[in-house]
């Protein structure tokens, strides 16, 4: 006995709703064809108009019909068998019978409009038994080359193919009733069916049927499947970057395959992929983004899927070369300076100690605009400022500053005890990480490094800096190290336990006393002969006139430091002196292997005040750009020997020398690596020496915004006031 039901109708699951949509698809083929029309005031269904019966897995029944224009709901009476299985309103274009398996079958459907009903239509079916529904095996779904959407259909016993688009909330709508197995469904262009936004869904069921009469038997309908805007998209990106000034750019690319972006880069310096910026999906990805400066980057954008490994999209590489820029730099006064309200000078609003960092916001006029540790913004000049280079010039120069964590302060290979391989006063905030490192020089002096750097770069090569501004606390204390030890034996055995084949005849302490040893008498025997002293005197200091007397770092008498942590230095001897007079040692000593005989301590490091206080000088070498190899010069970096002096010079040594001459520095006679800006310094007056190091303790400013670095490196991820 078949149930009745009366009243509303029941809700649809979302694939009822989807084989009531093919209802909607007949009304509109018949507006096409004129057949919906109103009579006499009401309603009625256009001539021709189908029913489509869709048996459920559970053998119920899905009827559905054709939308009819204007109405707002269907007064709906099913009979089967003489039996009311379904009466009442509904507001979608069909209802679910209960289940039948054989009997008559009527379906009597009235459109109504506010409360009017327009003319009745009925479909009948003689028999459900004698009924050969039709079977769906398969409905596939796929997205081709052309991004379209290719459905296929595979069944037996129809000839009818339905296919329907579930929209929001469940209801569907027939999309297409394709002549064959095989239908092609464009998407994205103009009069096609639309992209999905992101984070909407296309949902696509299939149906397969048969016709008899104004019927159509439809099996049950398939699973749906599913399509989002990123499986319409590329796997190929193509980016591109639009210069907005100070380094700063703007990416864009197009829309590709996967759940966000990722622009990523990699330099000289960093040749591993590295995430630069992270972009979730939308119409026109791109983000903006600041570069370091004087940097060689290589940048790319991939896409990736949440949860997934590898890139499902991937650009091509974008090669981009940064410029100078001292915007977002950290800067030290090199001595105390006025902080000014504006670029005119008018208004003082207090002074910047010397070596406090500040972070530049612009440059104008000769001067930078800061915002300094205290929080404080104001203009100083920036002729009287050091800058870290890393900042300023990116990796357009290579750095080791190895007095941050191992000094490489040696006499030919052999150690300075407490000064070799340890971290030199003044330096302990300099090493900021792995590689990373403040790197101080007075901004003219860097303007005139840049033109060095890319002359040698030109070439094939890079400046690779081991020291720029040094405290005076550090140039006095290797001094005073150095001092005491002068006179000390050579050890045994260099610092790095290699062999040096160039050291004078003279030899070492325990040589010598092993050679007394064997050369001792037997007991009861004469007196072991007197060593005698080495033939090359000169070595001793004992050569009335030096052919050469090596230039200082020393210029001047230095006068007091302003600041308040820098004393007033002595006045220096004009020359150094020499040990006192001794009998000629027999040995090789400190002094004896650093001088030569030619030279003195401070030929070498300066014991007063050193160019490096002012922040005018570095020292450095040159490196392959390919291979980041060293080239070879006459000794080590930091070799405080006569064997470093410019006379010795081999072809890369000079080949630094007419890169850095060229730019307009000076060298230093003993030192082979060390050259200073002797113009800036009388241009500038400079004259004090600064006692303290630098420290990172300042604002910062970079990708995530504004924080607040500590002297230990540490960051605190906050924005200044005002």
């Amino acid at each position: 006995m078949l149930n009745k039901t009366k009243g509303k109708a029941r809700p649809l699951s979302a694939l009822q709703k989807a084989a009531l949509g093919l209802a909607a698809a007949a009304a509109v083929a018949a507006l096409a064809a004129g057949g919906l029309y109103l009579f006499h005031g009401s309603l009625r269904f256009a001539k021709g108009a189908e029913l489509i019966l869709t048996r459920q897995t559970d053998g119920s029944l899905l009827a559905s019909w054709p939308e009819v224009e204007s109405a707002g709901s269907y007064w709906v009476r099913a009979e089967c068998a003489g039996q009311t299985v379904y009466e009442g309103e509904t507001a979608e274009p069909g209802c679910q019978l209960p289940a039948a398996e054989a009997g008559n079958l009527t379906v009597r459907v009235q459109p109504a409009r506010t409360g009017r009903r327009g003319a009745a239509h009925t479909w009948q079916v003689e028999d459900l038994a004698a009924v050969d529904w039709p079977v769906l095996d398969a409905f596939d779904a796929q997205v081709d080359r052309s991004k379209n959407l290719r459905f296929s259909w595979k069944g037996t016993g129809g000839d009818v193919y339905l296919l329907y688009q579930i929209g929001e909330g469940g209801a569907a709508r027939l999309t297409a009733r394709p002549d064959a197995s095989v239908y092609s469904l464009p998407v994205g262009g103009e009069g096609e069916l639309p992209m999905p936004a992101y984070g909407e869904t296309l949902q696509f069921v299939g149906g397969y049927g048969c016709r008899e009469g104004d019927v159509v038997f439809c099996g049950p309908l398939s699973e749906p499947v599913s399509f989002q805007r990123s499986d319409f998209l590329d796997h190929v990106i193509h980016v591109s970057a639009e210069p907005r000034g100070d380094n700063f750019y703007r990416f864009t690319w197009n829309e590709a395959q996967g759940d966000y972006y990722l622009l990523q880069y990699c330099s000289e310096d960093v040749p591993a992929w590295q995430d630069l910026c992270r972009v979730e999906c939308s119409e026109t990805p791109g983000c903006d983004v600041r570069l370091g400066a004087g940097t060689a980057y290589r940048l790319r954008v991939i896409s990736r899927k949440a949860g997934a490994e590898g890139a499902p999209s991937q650009s091509d590489e974008l090669a981009l070369t940064t410029g100078l820029s001292a915007l977002y730099a950290t800067v030290w006064p090199i001595q105390d300076l006025e902080l000014y309200r504006d670029a005119s000078r008018r208004e003082v609003l207090g002074t910047v100690q010397a070596v406090s960092a500040c972070c530049v916001l612009d440059e104008a006029e000769g001067l930078f605009y800061v915002l300094t540790r205290d929080g404080v913004r104001g203009y100083i000049d920036s002729r009287y400022c050091l800058i870290n280079l890393p900042d300023y010039m990116g990796e357009l120069c290579a750095y080791d500053i190895t007095n941050s964590y191992s000094s490489l302060y040696m006499v030919h290979g052999y150690e300075i005890p407490t000064v070799t391989g340890t971290v030199v006063t003044g330096y302990e905030h300099v090493r900021l990480g792995e590689g990373e490192y403040l790197v101080p020089l007075l901004y003219p002096c860097a303007q005139k490094l840049a033109a060095a750097a890319q002359a040698a770069r030109a070439d094939g090569y890079r400046l690779k800096i081991y020291d720029a501004y040094r405290p005076r606390e550090a140039s006095t204390e290797i001094y005073r190290v150095a001092e005491q030890h002068l006179n000390d034996p050579i050890p045994d055995e260099t610092f790095a336990g290699k062999p040096v084949d160039d050291l004078p005849d003279i030899p070492l302490l325990s040589e010598l006393l092993a050679r007394q040893e064997a050369a001792a008498p037997a007991e009861g025997g004469q007196d072991a002969a007197q060593p005698t002293p080495a033939e090359n005197s000169w070595l001793f200091g004992t050569q009335e006139s030096p052919a050469e007397e090596a230039a200082s770092e020393v210029t001047a008498p230095p006068p007091a430091s302003s600041s308040p942590q820098a004393p007033a230095a002595e006045t220096p001897l004009p020359e150094e002196a020499p040990p006192a007079e001794q009998e000629p040692q027999q040995y090789l000593t400190y002094y004896l292997l650093m001088t030569g005989g030619r030279y003195r301590l401070g030929s070498f490091l300066a014991q007063y005040g050193s160019t490096h206080n002012l922040g005018i000088a570095m020292d450095l070498t040159l490196e392959r750009l390919d291979t980041r190899e060293e080239l070879q010069m006459q000794t080590a970096m930091h070799d405080l020997s006569h064997y470093a002096v410019l006379t010795r010079n081999n072809d890369s040594a000079d080949l630094l020398a007419d890169y850095m001459l060229g730019a307009g520095f000076d060298p230093l006679t003993s030192e082979w690596w060390h050259f200073q800006d002797d113009a800036t310094r009388d241009a500038l007056g400079l004259s004090v020496y600064q006692e303290k190091g630098v420290s990172p303790e300042g604002w910062r400013w970079d990708a995530e915004g504004w924080y607040y670095r500590q002297a230990d490196g540490t960051a605190v991820r906050k924005a200044p006031e005002g």
